[in-house]
């Protein structure tokens, strides 16, 4: 009767154990996959301030081209 009751606990603590294990790999593959998209937003923002220079410089010629005429 008693090894049964071993077999029973050692049974929930290799099945907690799983899920916990389970949990933290999800975890990880989370983080990596927020780091990837953090690196791109990173990137898009760079993008975006360089447009938002060469728009600038282009009102700029356009009105150095009007004044022109």
């Amino acid at each position: 009767m008693e090894t049964k009751q071993w077999s029973i606990h050692v049974e929930f603590l290799v099945i907690f154990v799983t899920l916990l294990g389970g949990c933290y790999m999800l975890k990880q593959d989370i983080d990596r996959s927020n780091a990837r998209i953090d690196q791109v937003n990173c990137r898009i923002d760079q993008i975006n301030v360089r447009t938002d220079q060469l728009y600038t410089m282009f009102i700029d010629l356009v009105k150095e081209t009007k004044g022109n005429l």
